[in-house]
């Protein structure tokens, strides 16, 4: 299989360009129809605290974000981004916060920066919906592009 890099899946811009990325179960596109199949796209902003509440997330933040498009799906392809940050801190982001995920999908480690990750992350079965948690001692701005789904 040949390596597929972050710039590689934004630049092919369709389903064949992240058909061979890993943990998604799809082989080829010809199984777009079948379950683990990745469905890009037209990007749009989820949440931008830069302009919608709750102004910038402190770490100690839980926050539960409704997608549209998401019910019956099984996750969903997001571009994060935080900044304009303060002290340290990461955010976790995952279907509920009874079993939040054991690791962060981004942080940031001073003041002023600007850091973005791509995520890939399970969805609430019964909303669709994606839950926000943060950690650390610090905020930041946090910004969410939905970019795909995952049948």
């Amino acid at each position: 299989m040949p390596t597929i890099s972050r710039r590689g899946l934004i630049a092919a811009g369709s389903a064949t360009g992240l058909a061979g990325a890993a943990l998604i179960g799809t082989s080829s596109p010809a199984s777009a129809s079948s379950t683990g199949a990745t469905e890009l796209i037209t990007p749009f902003r989820l949440q931008d605290s830069r302009t919608m509440e709750p102004d910038k997330y402190s770490t100690a933040a839980q926050d539960s974000l409704a997608v549209d498009g998401l019910l019956g799906k099984c996750g969903v392809i997001l571009n994060v981004t935080v900044t304009q940050t303060e002290g340290f801190g990461f955010f976790r982001i995952g279907d509920g916060f009874e079993t939040p995920p054991t690791t962060s999908n981004i942080n940031w480690y001073e003041d002023g920066q600007t850091v973005a990750n791509m995520a890939m992350v399970a969805v609430e079965p019964t909303s669709g919906g994606i839950d926000v948690q943060g950690g650390g001692d610090g905020r930041a701005h946090l910004i969410i592009d939905v970019l795909g789904f995952i049948s």
